[in-house]
């Protein structure tokens, strides 16, 4: 009996101590877990503080070529008749917009788009805005441009409330400008003795194409009476300052080459551009006489187009798009862009790599 009670003390110490090995064998294990979680969620936490760094430093590099390309070219503006403007087929504004991102910027859009996964991180298109009207001649469009200044032609009454008054406009010799309505361009607000407004279509046609303009004011005020000569601005001429200008005509009827030059000219000038960056593009036959006084008075920038505004095809502005960015190109105008978008590529590639 005494023999089989030392037995059973025997067997359950042996029991205790196998429940003791296995607890502190738990317990030593917890503790290794404990620490392995610990370890892993410091690295865990290390590499999301390093995510969040590298996305801000990311962030900062896109912020800054977005304002490095913005500053060297802020887009290109495309002034002109029919041509400029476009047919059914296509415009060289949509044309050239993606000649030049394609060949700029559009491999650092997807660059950035890789890095972040954000879409908004991918938006550098240098844009291209289209100023092209149809069915104006070329002084209207000058005046449109700010080329040339626009006045009063007889005298009107602006009320003091809401109310469109026709308005007769002309040029500083008195030739009354004939405007038609278009789709897209637009005066924007117009200003006239320090009353702004719109201009609307008139109530007065000159002809089924061209009408009178209705100027409307934007807030009431005094009536104003405004004598004829009175100078008239368009907003509108100044909403794309120190863009890249395009300019895109066919040849204009009636109008010397040397009066078109010194148009052309103008429209280069109100540009604000301090550089030589600018293309000009004229629809008349090679070797022509107008062909020949454009080569001579835009050499390096001019490019001769064969087709007509009617017989332009998407081919046609490719070509001309093409040609636009190799002129453009070879005068530097893009230097500033590609040096500002090889560092951010480069910089944005040592970030992808850590």
């Amino acid at each position: 009996m005494e023999d089989e009670r030392k037995k059973d003390l025997i067997i359950y110490a042996i029991i205790a101590v196998l429940v003791l090995a296995l607890c502190a064998c738990f317990w030593a294990d917890r503790r290794r877990n404990v620490r392995r979680m610990q370890e892993l969620t410091r690295q865990s936490q290390q590499l999301n503080d390093e995510s969040v760094r590298n996305r801000q430093k990311g962030e900062e590099i896109y912020w800054s070529v977005k304002d490095q390309i913005s500053g060297s070219i802020p887009g290109f503006v495309c002034w002109g008749d029919e041509c400029a403007a476009g047919n059914g087929y296509g415009s060289l504004e949509t044309r050239l917009a993606s000649r030049i991102n394609s060949a700029l910027v559009t491999d650092l859009e997807d660059s950035f788009r890789k890095f972040s996964g954000l879409y908004y991180m991918s938006h550098l298109d240098i844009p291209v805005e289209n100023m092209g009207v149809t069915n104006e001649g070329f002084y209207e469009i000058l005046a449109r441009a700010g080329v040339k200044q626009v006045f009063t032609a007889e005298d009107i009454e602006i009320p003091a409330g809401a109310g469109r008054r026709d308005m007769r406009l002309c040029g500083a010799y008195g030739g009354e400008y004939h405007f038609s309505e278009q789709k897209y361009v637009k005066f924007g607000t117009t200003t006239v003795l320090g009353v702004d407004g719109r201009l609307y279509t008139g109530s007065t046609y000159y002809d089924d194409l061209h009408f009178v303009m209705a100027f409307e004011r934007n807030v009431a005020g005094e009536a104003v009476t405004v004598p004829a000569g009175t100078q008239v601005t368009f907003a509108g001429s100044e909403q794309y300052p120190s863009y890249i200008p395009v300019l895109f005509f066919g040849e204009q009827e009636g109008v010397p080459a040397d009066i078109f030059i010194d148009g052309l000219k103008g429209m280069i000038a109100r540009s604000g551009r301090d550089d030589d960056a600018y293309v000009v593009i004229c629809s008349t036959p090679a070797g022509s006489e107008l062909d020949t006084a454009l080569t001579q008075a835009f050499i390096g920038h001019y490019i001769q187009c064969d087709k007509s505004a009617e017989d332009l095809r998407l081919a046609d502005l490719k070509v001309i798009s093409d040609q636009i960015y190799y002129k453009l190109d070879a005068l530097g105008c893009f230097d500033g862009v590609k040096q500002a978008v090889g560092q951010a590529a480069a910089d944005l590639a040592a970030l992808s790599a850590r």
